[in-house]
């Protein structure tokens, strides 16, 4: 079996990990350093034995990327270390986005229990799969602590803002009928739900507050001004398109987009800044 090619001198310098890097600036060999020694003659074996030195008794160690560090043993990555930064938050920058997009379409459905609990299935996998294996770079830490904030800010202003936003869309503006109400007691306090009949003939709860639900239930109760969706696919809202309130909860949902957002320029760019040494 034919041995394997040690890098070159520049190979090694681009793939070193943070901890290496900050060893041989402590030494007094920044990357400037190295890559102009690695010119000169015998440049390759020089580098190596300075790397090799001053960060581990094997160089190549130095570029595995572990997570917690030096417990989980992985075959070493020479790709550079920005390149695996980048890469490494574009999947999280991908997967949150799609579990937005998750979310969005289970709370149309209707389901909450499917949406509660693929809510927390989506944010242990963030945490135990697409954050664990993150190389160690500069910010990693405060970046890694943005996107643990910014996911769950995103979800939840999906979840809560999803119905609204749908019939802003989607919906048709129209003139409900009262229809019946009901009374449902939670510790001790009483709550009302009530139905409406809406323009095309459909019966359908109506997403109100408890006091116009209240108005409804009299025999002269006046129509209603609701949003509904013609589909049946999401309950009615009391009100007109222009007070529905999406500006607040897509303000958080996309504030929680902008964390992450945030988190990935941050480790990036922290991470090309020690690589220019």
């Amino acid at each position: 079996m034919s041995e394997q090619k040690r890098p070159s001198a520049d190979e090694l310098l681009e793939a070193l990990n943070v901890k290496a890097i900050r060893a041989l600036r402590r030494a007094g060999f920044g990357l400037p350093r190295l890559r102009e020694m690695a010119r000169g003659k015998d440049g390759d074996d020089r580098v190596h034995a300075i790397v090799s030195e001053f960060t581990t008794d094997d160089a190549e160690r130095m570029v595995e990327t572990t997570w917690p560090p030096d417990r989980v043993p992985r075959r070493a990555d020479r790709t550079p270390l920005t390149r695996r930064v980048v890469r490494r938050w574009s999947l999280v920058l991908l997967f949150d986005i799609a579990a937005a997009a998750l979310c969005w379409l289970l709370t149309l459905a209707g389901s909450r229990q499917s949406t509660l609990a693929a809510l927390v299935a989506l944010l242990m996998l963030h945490g135990v799969w697409v954050m664990r294996a993150m190389p160690d770079s500069p910010g990693r830490k405060v970046a890694g602590f943005l996107a643990w904030i910014g996911l769950p800010v995103l979800l939840l202003g999906v979840v809560h803002g999803s119905p609204r936003a749908y019939l802003d869309i989607w919906g048709r503006e129209g003139t409900a009928s009262a229809y019946s109400l009901t009374w449902t007691r939670s510790n001790g306090v009483a709550s009302p739900t009530c139905y409406v009949r809406l323009p095309d003939g459909q019966v359908k709860e109506l997403r109100t507050d408890s006091r116009t639900c209240k108005s409804l239930d009299t025999a002269a109760a006046e129509p209603i001004q609701v949003v509904y969706d013609p589909s049946e696919g999401v309950l009615p809202v009391s009100g007109t398109k222009a007070n529905l309130g999406i500006g607040q909860d897509v303000g958080f949902a996309m504030g929680g987009l902008l964390l992450v957002v945030l988190a990935a320029g941050t480790a990036v760019l922290r991470t090309a800044l020690a690589a220019r040494g």
